[in-house]
């Protein structure tokens, strides 16, 4: 079920009539003054829409005639109900459903329409008028429907003072049946099928009242939200980010400013607002929201950025390089392949390229192009295309991953809330979040990714938690470490990372000392794991297994001293193998056998 977080006001109007057991003359009609505020009042800047509204609400309503019977004086008035659109719902097999299987969600708020009067007190001395409601839809499981009528109200009457009456209710709330929300105000029977079984009952009353008749008018609130982010603030779009067809994540955007669109009321400018009495606070500006049950796909960045020019630029760009670079006779034996200016990469997201129309070109034009790509692809820049800018990110629970490159080269991102139902954290997540001031990594996280705090130097201390069983490469390579005693697949020594029993070095980190010796434990150095520029590392005899990557691109000034012939072997050949490759080793090597 795809969760819309919406919170919408609805001013309605109750016009009450009320007459006491004195006889009186039937009167032919008695009009109300109706409700002079807005219809609706949208606090965030959605999509959302709204059916039945009723545009006269701000002119006078009539009441229905009301006639004396015996004892008892009968009045009954004309309200409004509203239906709006809710949380669409996933139900492939209804004829309604959209191509991706989603029926358009319905909410239907009914206010009373007659109110019915007693015209004797009660024992309490209360005249009483009841009267009930009902709320019915498609709602998800986070959402409550709020339908909160006035506390109280005045009722006037022609020639004498004006008295005060009550308003009571049953219930104020509603959710599904499955809902954790409790409270005694709370009605359960919403179910995300089609509905009317949660039924509210109002009841007005007063003891002040005196012979004649009486009118009046209280507003209902009603609204429609989302439990798990009630400060919303002015939703500038929101984007399907689920991984696959069997997750349901969402992301939201949210800014409080108009400095991302024109011609918006002044009122959306305010960090917060009041509507009918109803504080709502908002998100600060650049929040991001991510909602849902589920993954969420790779590179969810590509929406901060306009991809779409970056990439017409880059093909601008690759075209103009090679008519500029070539002769005339090889350009045009391109396009003789391929028609002039089509496109061949492009950003999947800011950082991030793909290939396409390249299938069934000779290997000489395919270079040709990839030579011309990788010539201009640094001339685009992303920072030149940033349409949103990020400022936090909320992941919510339900939420179970960070996507590979999620949030990568966000530069300004300041702060990050993960979710408690966090399992992982995939490569290059916040990699060159240069901005990110602070993470916490809940219990439960079981994998982070490669280069996943990359260039996030701001950070600082990051505690990896007893949950996390793997750890990939260049992982806390700017950042200073904390792993848990109780973490039964790492532990940490001098700033050095190595599994539980120390038999593999796994990674160093910011902390890592410049000059180390590795433990006599140790037999195997894994991948990347002492990817670091400047730096002296001793390698004990008990090392069996050298990856011929353990240095990787980072290799410049480093001293490694050998404490045996074997070791020293694999030294060699880890040079050899990287010889004349990004990966070749720059630094010296030393045996030293004691």
């Amino acid at each position: 079920m795809k969760s819309i977080n919406k919170f919408i006001s609805f001013v309605l109007t109750l016009a009450t009539l009320l007459s006491m057991s004195v006889p009186v003359m039937a009167a032919d009609s008695v009009n109300s003054t109706g409700s002079n505020t807005t219809d609706i009042a949208v606090i965030d800047d959605s999509s959302y829409s709204v059916h039945g509204i009723d545009r006269n609400q701000s002119q006078k309503s009539e009441f229905e005639t009301y006639t004396y019977t015996g004892d008892t004086i009968v009045s009954s008035v004309n309200v409004y109900g509203t239906i709006a659109e809710g949380s669409n719902v996933y139900d492939p097999d209804n004829s309604d459903a959209d191509e991706n299987g989603y029926v358009d969600g319905k909410i239907e708020v009914g206010v009373p329409t007659t109110i019915i009067f007693s015209g004797t007190a009660d024992s309490e001395g209360y005249y009483v008028g009841e009267s009930s409601g009902r709320v019915k839809g498609n709602i998800s499981g986070s959402t409550v429907i709020a339908v909160v009528p006035d506390d109280s109200f005045t009722l006037s009457s022609k020639g004498k003072d004006d008295i005060t009456a009550t308003v009571e209710q049953d219930y104020t709330q509603f959710v599904v049946e499955t809902s954790e929300l409790t409270g005694e105000k709370v009605n359960k029977n919403v179910t995300p099928s089609y509905n009317d079984r949660a039924v509210f009952n109002v009841s007005v009353k007063t003891n002040e009242a005196t012979a004649g008749s009486w009118k009046g008018s209280f507003n209902y609130n009603i609204s429609l939200l989302n439990t798990a982010t009630a400060s919303l603030g002015r939703r500038i779009t929101s984007w399907d980010v689920s991984a696959t067809e069997n997750d349901d994540v969402w992301m939201s955007y949210y800014q409080t400013t108009d400095n991302l669109t024109s011609g918006r009321s002044a009122a959306f400018a305010s960090p917060k607002r009041t509507t009918n009495g109803t504080t709502v606070e908002t998100y600060e500006d650049g929040t991001v929201v991510i909602s849902g049950i589920g993954n969420m796909e790779d590179a969810v960045n590509k929406y901060f950025y306009d991809v779409d020019a970056m990439s017409d630029s880059l093909t601008t760009k690759i075209w103009k390089h090679l008519k500029d670079n070539l002769s005339a006779d090889e350009y045009a034996s391109i396009i003789d392949e391929i028609d002039e200016n089509t496109q061949t990469y492009y950003y999947e997201s800011s950082s991030a390229f793909g290939q396409k129309n390249l299938k069934g070109l000779t290997a000489q034009t395919k270079q040709l192009i990839k030579d011309a790509f990788e010539a201009v692809r640094f001339e685009v820049k992303a920072s030149d295309y940033i349409k949103y800018t990020p400022k936090n990110v909320i992941i919510l629970d339900g939420v179970t991953n960070v996507s590979k490159g999620a949030f990568s080269t966000c530069k300004s991102i300041e702060t990050v809330t993960l979710p408690d139902t966090l399992k992982r954290i995939e490569n290059n997540a916040f990699l060159n979040c240069s901005e990110l001031t602070g993470i916490d990594i809940p219990e439960g996280c079981e994998y982070i990714g490669s280069a996943a705090f990359l260039a996030c130097g701001k950070i600082g201390t990051i505690r990896v938690p007893a949950s996390v069983r793997e750890i990939q490469v260049l992982t806390f390579i700017s950042n200073s470490v904390e792993i848990s005693e109780n973490n039964r697949s790492y532990t940490l020594i001098d700033g050095v990372i190595y599994n539980k029993n120390v038999t593999e070095l796994h990674s160093i980190t910011k902390d890592t000392p410049n000059s180390f010796v590795i433990p006599n434990t140790v037999t195997k150095i894994k991948d990347s794991a002492l990817q670091k520029d400047n730096i002296t590392v001793t390698i004990p005899a008990s090392v069996t297994d050298l990856s011929v990557h353990a240095f990787a691109s980072h290799s410049n000034g480093t001293k490694v001293i050998c404490k045996s012939q074997a070791v020293y072997d694999l030294m060699i050949n880890l040079i050899e193998a990287n010889a004349g490759t990004d990966d070749e080793f720059k630094g010296t090597v030393e045996l030293s056998i004691d």
